[in-house]
């Protein structure tokens, strides 16, 4: 049975709180004003978070820094800014999950330079013996806890005092978005009363730029850039940092005046061609955006906004363009591509604009009701979502 048949469909599942640290705010704020005013400060080739300092925000228990990696620490402040920002907080720490998306190892290769130093024998090739016997002992035993991926949702969880149900998701955009889905069934089937949700990622690391470079996303790509279908002064595909988290409760009157926005439906697919590469499949792509409209019991007309995955990488790019005008031909409201301000933070970019979506629908902003959200990005896993104006009762 697909989740859209096993639901009653009487809960509203809205989202109560919004964290976010990204490399063009720590807000969701000042995310969205500098998008607006489209101030695209990101480099070149990599989006970081400038003069960024995990103790400035982890003040509360700032030892457990030396324990985390980029990703655990960015999952950590934007978990705990998720909560804050909830306005009323009535659960105790059992009622509360957290369900997240993480990336892959963001290890540095100065973090093991050492080791690999070590393990090298007189002519210059790897000795496992020497690995065994020497190597090991030369890795700083903290490097255990930051790489494992189970790390940014364990200590996102620990530091906010969090011991309900944890699920984690990864790697990549379409497999994070998982755990918005299962959360949203969780809290609708009443599973569960609130569900910490998001995704956190580093790919501004040595490592990540060997993984991306496989998947042909590092490359000189300047003349694929030319006639870009989103946005003619697209830089092009660039890795970012950040993390973004989202309180989920299903709607009540305690809630209702703060909540920004409800989740009306989430659809997802496998796409088993595009897992080891970045290829899409545009007929998929528009099926899924059907399914997820039809789920929500609305037409194209009453879609006002699109918050695309295009994250610069022309091809890919021109197959989401291809797909979303196969759904709503001459019908195509305006489509915002937050990636090109914040970069492509993989796991952590579907919460991002999840978290946009919510904050312009909750401030009145353009005047609109229904947004649709795109998860085309790199990985096996595709999703849509619609969330919507909560309406006055």
């Amino acid at each position: 049975m697909e989740l859209s048949e096993s639901l009653d469909g009487n809960q509203k599942t809205v989202i109560t709180g919004i964290g976010i640290i990204c490399p063009i705010g720590d807000s969701i704020e000042k995310v969205y004003e500098n998008i607006e005013a489209k101030r695209n400060i990101i480099g070149s080739k990599v989006a970081v978070i400038e003069n960024f300092n995990p103790k400035d925000y982890l003040k509360k228990d700032a030892k457990l820094v030396r324990f985390m990696s980029k990703e655990t620490q960015f999952a950590t402040i934007a978990a705990s800014k998720a909560i804050e920002d909830t306005k009323t907080f009535p659960y105790s720490e059992y009622e509360i999950a957290i369900y997240a998306g993480t990336g892959t190892t963001g290890i540095e290769f100065t973090d093991i330079e050492k080791m690999l130093n070590t393990s090298v024998d007189e002519n210059g090739l790897f000795d496992i013996k020497k690995f065994g016997s020497e190597a090991l002992y030369a890795l700083n035993p903290l490097i255990s806890f930051q790489i494992l991926p189970n790390m940014p949702v364990c200590v996102a969880s620990i530091y906010s005092k969090i011991k309900g149900n944890n699920q984690v998701f990864n790697p990549w955009e379409g497999n994070a978005a998982h755990a918005l889905l299962e959360a949203y069934y969780d809290l609708q089937m009443e599973k569960e009363k609130c569900v910490i949700v998001g995704g956190s990622d580093y790919k501004t690391n040595s490592g990540a730029f060997i993984t991306l470079s496989q998947y042909g996303l590092m490359n000189n790509q300047e003349n694929d850039l030319i006639g870009k279908p989103f946005n003619p002064d697209s830089k092009g595909f660039i890795p970012g940092e950040g993390s973004a988290y989202l309180v989920l409760e299903n709607l009540s009157k305690e809630n209702k005046d703060h909540a920004y926005a409800q989740i009306i439906a989430i659809e997802t697919v496998s796409d088993r061609e595009s897992s080891l590469n970045y290829s899409m499949n545009s007929d998929l792509l528009a099926d899924l955006i059907l399914k997820t409209l039809e789920v929500s019991e609305l037409t194209i007309k009453d879609i006002e906004l699109i918050f695309s995955s295009a994250d610069g990488n022309y091809m890919s790019d021109k197959i989401e363009e291809e797909a979303l005008k196969k759904v709503f031909c001459e019908n195509l409201p305006l489509v915002l591509t937050p990636k090109e301000f914040t970069g492509n933070i993989f796991s952590a970019s579907p919460y991002i604009n999840i978290a946009l979506g919510a904050y312009m629908l909750k401030n009145n902003l353009k005047n609109i009701t229904n947004i649709l959200i795109t998860g085309f990005g790199i990985g096996s896993e595709k999703f849509c979502s619609i969330i919507g104006k909560i309406e006055n009762e």
